[in-house]
């Protein structure tokens, strides 16, 4: 006896069970793959060094699977260490798109908090028929030297 004995055609027709199995088999393989999501979640958690003298620090970037792309959907921001007296730190995220072009939202701060960007910081990041390729994420201190830090926390989806 097979794993599907009782699969029939039409009423009275009866397929072979080997024939069934194959059948049932294929269809379960392609249920596995036109069920999966098509879309995943992804959080880019990414901490630059930032540079000194008001200069960026090397850039940390990040990018989708091949042949895919990312729609930002939240982002922040945030500051951490010690700040010297005056000191200022930017934070830049730059959005490179699928048509070649790009974006970037930057924010400042003079203390160690954190900031979540609004619908207007994230609609900068977001372009009419194009997904984003590639993130990066950099950021200056205003001072000579910095114990200061750098997150930026990049919620997308990806498709």
């Amino acid at each position: 006896m097979g794993r599907y004995d009782y699969l029939y055609v039409r009423p009275g027709m009866r397929i072979t069970a080997a024939w069934q199995n194959s059948v049932v088999d294929a269809l379960n393989e392609l249920a596995g793959v036109a069920f999966n999501p098509i879309a995943k979640m992804r959080v880019l958690n990414l901490t630059p060094v930032p540079g000194t003298g008001g200069a960026y620090g090397s850039p940390v970037s990040a990018a989708p699977s091949e042949n895919r792309g990312w729609i930002v959907v939240m982002a922040k921001v945030q500051w951490t260490g010690e700040f010297a007296p005056g000191e200022e730190v930017k934070i830049k995220i730059a959005a490179t798109f699928s048509d070649g072009t790009a974006a970037e939202v930057e924010k400042a701060s003079t203390s160690p908090r954190e900031e979540w960007l609004g619908f207007g910081g994230v609609a900068l990041l977001w372009k009419d028929g194009a997904v984003v390729k590639k993130i990066e994420v950099s950021s200056a201190s205003s001072a000579s030297t910095t114990r200061a830090g750098t997150i930026a926390v990049v919620y997308c989806i990806e498709a």
